[in-house]
């Protein structure tokens, strides 16, 4: 029986990506308690669309209209309903499915492109067993979901120009107008424009192409289009400056604050690590390339062009949308790593023609060996944490205490029973093949040493330890002084709040300077304090009720639970 599984899923390899990645995702996604403030900043959207109705621009904090798009939330908002409430699970879940989904399609955009069915899935597991995409995929933020719509709009495009042309690609245009609804006009935008540059270098012909594409454009801007109508009838002039400022003064340099501003380099740098660890196996594996002192003539356009238009299709399309991609968001001030995750699928691609080229050269070796040698040592490394005195945890400083305990404490956890020691054991087995001395069977230790070691990060070692820096305890510290009504908040930087505890407590979080209460209870950090006190303290009194002795993992300072109330007769 176990051969004809192992059969049936050779013969249809997407199957088995999407078995793999489920594995990989699905199972571990509630562990981790919301430990940053763009987790809960994007699930409070999806509570406030509950609790409010409103499907078209809730808000939170009693005032705070979203900062993007609401695709993201609606799918919060929908898959919370059926499961009967918004959790950490709800919330990671979209991005869970839509990764799942990016290696399926890639898996057959690959096979249908010419690869065999082993190098398509081969594609798709490196692509999301990497260090970026694997993150992105157990996180409530946009940038799974988009990456899905955009990488996948960006592969039906290169199908349809590969044809004739003549009819308008309505799976294209689907997934653009879904990639609009959840970022902004970038996910119709970068598609086209890597379609168009492909097809220039294929010599497709140039007008028919941008008439093609330019009405594939349009089209997937008329569904979000109502939705940005509907959406400024219910925001207003603070809305139509918040969607100008994100859209295109993030692109321009023009924004009213300064968010991830980096280097035009930064994007090129953030790949290395974003490949981690396969960008080991590409650094190994210049060590097998003859070099040759490059002619200055090797550089011109028309050399590369030519040199492009000799490489198979798949390969073409590859590098030119990788290029396309990480070229376009080297432009913009803001950068960020997860901007370039449109382009990893086919940098993928690239990563898995580099695995087939090494498979029987040196540096595949050593990388087996090193990924090998991490497996073993991981769960040593944390069982033995885990055997050492408490006193070692009490000599150290409170924060290193807290981690060092949830470390040890993953060694007796439920997941790392089995996790660990499956770590070990796939650590045990690339060893065994490098002594074997089979070059065949090297890609397979790779790939499944590098997913156990995943796996037990993500099922065992990092659930406490991300938990153990949640607000949650400070949130159910404001539920037992404050069980129902609102809870205020006072920042001296107004782009501040306290999304992870808003989250816990149902959206009861309000800005004290909006609403100027006559009594209630605020949270205030402690550089805040004194700033409060000054503006303030004439008009009102403030009490500590629960002092708090952790950084908040939103503001990174120490918050105070206080008590205020209006002095009598006093005006502000």
């Amino acid at each position: 029986m176990i051969k004809s599984l192992t059969l049936y899923l050779r013969r249809h390899p997407a199957l088995l990506v999407g078995l793999l990645a489920s594995l990989m995702f699905l199972p571990w996604l509630g562990l981790p308690l919301f430990n940053t403030k763009g987790e809960p900043r994007e699930a409070i959207v999806a509570v406030s669309m509950l609790q409010s109705g409103d499907w078209v621009l809730p808000v939170s904090f009693g005032g705070d209209i979203p900062y993007k798009p609401p695709f993201l939330a609606w799918c919060i908002a929908l898959l919370s309903w059926l499961a009967g409430g918004v959790s950490e699970y709800t919330s990671r879940l979209p991005s869970a499915l839509a990764a799942i989904a990016l290696a399926v399609a890639t898996q057959r955009w690959a096979r249908r492109g010419g690869a065999s069915a082993a190098a398509s899935a081969v594609t798709a597991i490196l692509t999301v067993t990497c260090f970026e995409v694997w993150r992105a995929a157990s996180a409530c933020r946009v940038d799974m979901v988009l990456t899905f719509f955009m990488a996948s709009a960006t592969m039906a495009l290169n199908r349809y120009i590969d044809g004739p042309m003549r009819r308008i690609p309505w799976g294209a245009v689907a997934l653009m107008t879904c990639a609009v609804l959840t970022k902004g006009p970038v996910g119709m935008l970068l598609p086209c424009l890597v379609a168009g540059v492909a097809g220039l270098v294929a010599r497709r012909p140039f007008w028919p192409l941008f008439r093609s594409l330019a009405l594939t454009g349009l089209l997937a801007l008329v569904v979000p289009a109502l939705w940005y109508v509907a959406a400024w009838r219910s925001g207003g002039d603070e809305f139509l400056r918040l969607a100008m400022e994100e859209n295109f003064g993030r692109m321009t340099g023009t924004m009213s604050y300064d968010s991830h501003v980096q280097p035009f380099w930064y994007p090129l740098l953030t790949i290395l690590w974003g490949w981690v660890p396969y960008t080991l196996l590409a650094l190994m594996a210049l060590t097998a390339v003859s070099w040759r002192r490059p002619s200055l003539g090797s550089f011109s356009p028309s050399t590369l062009l030519t040199r492009l238009r000799a490489l198979p299709p798949l390969t073409l399309y590859s590098a030119v949308a990788a290029a396309v991609i990480v070229i376009f968001f080297c432009i913009p001030k803001s950068k960020r790593s997860v901007y370039l995750l449109p382009a990893y699928p086919f940098i993928g691609y690239l990563m898995m023609l580099l695995v087939e080229r090494m498979r029987r050269e040196a540096p595949m070796r050593w990388f087996v060996a090193t990924v090998s040698s991490l497996a073993i040592l991981l769960p040593a490394a944390v069982w033995i944490s885990a055997m050492l005195p408490g006193s070692v945890a009490a000599s150290m400083s409170p924060s290193a205490s807290i981690q060092f305990s949830a470390i040890a404490s993953a060694a007796l956890s439920i997941n790392g029973v089995w996790a660990l020691p499956l770590c070990l054991v796939t650590g045990l087995w690339g060893w065994s093949e490098l002594r074997r001395g089979a070059p065949r069977r090297l890609p397979a230790a790779m790939i499944a040493t590098v997913t156990a070691i995943l796996l037990s990060l993500s099922s065992a070692i990092l659930p406490p330890v991300l938990s153990a820096k949640s607000d949650k305890p400070l949130a159910e510290a404001v539920c037992a002084t404050a069980p129902d009504g609102p809870v205020y908040e006072f920042h001296t930087d107004p782009l501040i709040r306290y999304y992870t505890v808003n989250f816990y407590i149902g959206d009861r979080m309000r800005l004290f300077a909006r609403e100027m209460p006559t009594n209630g209870w605020i949270i205030i950090d402690e550089p805040d304090i004194e700033a409060w006190r000054e503006a303030y303290g004439d008009a009102y009194t403030l009490t500590e009720v629960t002092p708090w002795h952790r950084r908040s993992c939103d503001t990174r300072r120490q918050p105070h639970l206080m008590r205020f109330a209006r002095r009598q007769a006093a005006t502000l």
